[in-house]
């Protein structure tokens, strides 16, 4: 198996396996219909390309020897899922629909997709540890390589993300007939979020 194809096999087995942006994505999907989910997916792929650039310019060895900037950030971004989670819980109004003119929200589900991946400060230092294994000494120089690896991880996890989304939201439409069911699908997407928010929190204060 060559470096490129093992490096795709290890990417897919990563991107796979669920995580706060893969639910993140799965909830606006779920809540607000398959547009917004795929919408969230590309906000969530802009962020990791943030990271798998920071980590080519060699940025994450600074933030992973500084661990007061790496606590700050990771507490940041542990605050804002919890904010989200609440703010989910409280808009118990209009979860229905596929509105295909509410670009504002929209952008409210890109912008919070970026935000709460950036502010996830581990995620840069998995790129730091991952990418380099799959590095190779005979072609481009190797910031460069971290670049292109990074960027072509971030277009899978678009695509797959993108998929879910649409996919959840697809599969929400014949269960948002029932306002005791939206309900429930708020409550549960805002507890989620919130008790990713608190992980992280948790994480940031104890676990370093």
């Amino acid at each position: 198996m060559t470096p490129f194809i093992l490096f795709l096999v290890s990417s897919l087995l990563v991107i796979i396996a669920p995580g706060p942006d893969m639910i993140y994505t799965a909830s606006r999907g779920i809540m607000y219909g398959r547009y917004y989910g795929a919408v969230s997916a590309l906000g969530v792929s802009t962020g990791l390309l943030m990271h798998s650039t920071v980590a080519a310019l060699g940025l994450a060895l600074v933030l992973r020897n500084i661990p007061g900037l790496f606590t700050g950030i990771t507490l940041i971004g542990g605050g804002y899922l919890i904010y989200l989670g609440f703010q989910t819980i409280r808009s118990r109004e209009d979860l229905s629909l596929e509105a295909g003119g509410e670009t504002a929200r929209l952008i409210d589900c890109y912008r919070q997709g970026f935000i709460s991946n950036s502010l996830n400060p581990k995620i840069v230092i998995f790129f730091l540890a991952f990418l380099p294994q799959f590095v190779t000494r005979d072609g481009m120089h190797a910031n460069l390589q971290l670049f292109v690896l990074g960027l072509i991880f971030t277009l899978i996890t678009a695509a797959l993300y993108a998929a879910l989304g649409v996919f959840a939201g697809t599969v929400s439409l014949y269960v948002k007939r029932n306002p005791a069911v939206i309900r429930i699908i708020t409550l549960c997407s805002g507890l989620i979020l919130i008790g990713l928010g608190g992980y992280m929190v948790v994480h940031g204060i104890f676990l370093q």
